[in-house]
């Protein structure tokens, strides 16, 4: 439990019950309302105990005083149960939902659990690629009828689901389309599309949530039926005909039943004079996934909002978004550094049904003063951490909440020349 679900809570409350987004929208009128309610509750408290009857030796009926301010406790006390009620359900809806979806799947588990689910779909890139995005914003996913049908009898309301865990914004996101990979002329040409956050939320995010525990194909073994349950043989199977085809062409289509967000994962390294080293954070406790784990330097989904405009993406842009959000806001000393930004790969999270991954190092040189700087900076800012880039292997073995796209990002770091081999 925490404050941004809470608060989440509350507004699916107001969403989904127009009489208390009258009182949320009217802040002045609902003052005046609750203020004047409250006194009259009081009154009646004070009533129930016979205050004002003994100060102004007001004799007690059982007549219409009585009655009116027997009435309103009883009222106050079923208002309070209700909105309770409500809130206690919104909440229950969201508990149960994390028992299923991948968010906690991976609590409690050792590190050799962890580190199973590292992804086998993992594509290097060469050193210096030229990167090119395209974007067409008519390529907009629609949730096909299959997975509509698959959806059909969840036990638990869709939309209420989702604006407690997401909120009620469904920004949409940029979708990987084609990518195509000329290694002789060492180019990533990367065609992008979009797709509703809201379709994102019930394919890639929640890949294990329940569907359904009525179905007569299941198994003694398995109780209920999910997306990844359904769909995940089929899915690899596809995928193993698109690896062929990249390594012979260097061509990559995802699959289109999904929407196929194209994530990104940053990793920040810092070159000193004397050492080389890699900027890690903790995931915060109201992220949609994987909270509380150790991650690379940033991650996220870009929106597809800030390119309606164009039909080319800049690779600068593109990488800087999450950077900027994530890092720079916080350790301005790298805000007017230079930085040199490198694709190394691509990979399709497991995880999250085969979500498109894609990989970039961000490299700066810095001083011993502007590295000091950085430190105390970090002193501030708890959630990240600096390791010597020896170091990393060791630390995701022996780490027990982290990322399962940190063994993918290594992977794809022990390929590059930062790496020390």
């Amino acid at each position: 439990m925490n404050k941004a679900k809470l608060s989440r809570a509350w507004s699916t409350i107001c969403i989904k019950y127009p009489i208390f987004q009258m009182f949320s929208s009217h802040k002045t009128f609902s003052a005046i309302i609750f203020s004047s309610y409250f006194v009259v509750f009081f009154a009646s408290i004070l009533w129930s105990f016979g205050v004002p009857q003994e100060l102004f030796q007001v004799r007690a009926t059982n007549g219409v005083p009585d009655g009116i301010f027997t009435g309103v406790i009883e009222i106050t006390i079923l208002m309070f149960l209700g909105v309770m009620l409500l809130l206690g359900k919104t909440l229950l809806t969201s508990s149960k939902s994390e028992e299923q979806r991948r968010i906690g799947q991976l609590d409690g588990l050792s590190s050799n659990d962890i580190s199973k689910k590292k992804s086998s779909h993992i594509y290097p890139i060469q050193a210096g690629v030229k990167v090119t995005f395209s974007f067409n914003y008519d390529n907009y996913y629609i949730f096909p009828g299959i997975l509509e049908a698959s959806y059909k009898w969840l036990e638990l309301d869709r939309d209420e689901l989702f604006l407690i865990e997401a909120g009620s914004l469904d920004i949409p996101k940029l979708t990987l389309k084609e990518l195509h990979y000329n290694k002789e002329k060492n180019s990533l040409i990367i065609e992008l599309g979009v797709a509703s956050f809201y379709d994102i939320f019930y394919t890639h995010y929640s890949p294990d949530l329940k569907l359904s525990s009525q179905s007569a194909n299941e198994s003694s073994t398995r109780n209920f039926t999910s997306l990844r349950s359904l769909y995940e043989n089929s899915i690899l199977k596809y995928y193993e005909e698109a690896n062929k085809n990249f390594s012979l062409s260097g061509e990559f289509l995802p699959i289109a039943l999904l929407p196929n967000p194209m994530g990104i994962s940053g990793i920040v390294v810092i070159n000193t004079s004397s050492d080389t080293f890699v900027l890690l954070r903790r995931r915060g406790e109201s992220e949609i996934l994987d909270r509380n784990r150790i991650e690379w330097s940033f991650a996220g989904l870009i929106e597809a909002t800030d390119w309606i405009h164009t039909n080319s993406i800049p690779f600068k842009d593109f990488a800087e978004s999450e950077l900027n959000d994530e890092v720079i806001r916080k350790l301005t000393v790298l805000k007017d550094k230079i930085s040199e930004i490198s694709t190394i790969g691509f990979v399709l999270n497991p995880d999250c049904l085969f979500q498109p991954e894609l990989f970039v190092t961000v490299e700066y040189k810095l001083n011993d003063d502007c590295f000091s700087l950085l430190k105390s900076q970090m002193l501030t800012t708890p959630e990240f951490v600096l390791l010597e880039i020896s170091e990393l292997e060791d630390k995701f073995d022996s780490a027990k909440k982290i990322k399962s796209l940190c063994f993918s990002g290594l992977e794809l770091l022990k390929q590059s020349s930062l790496y020390p081999k």
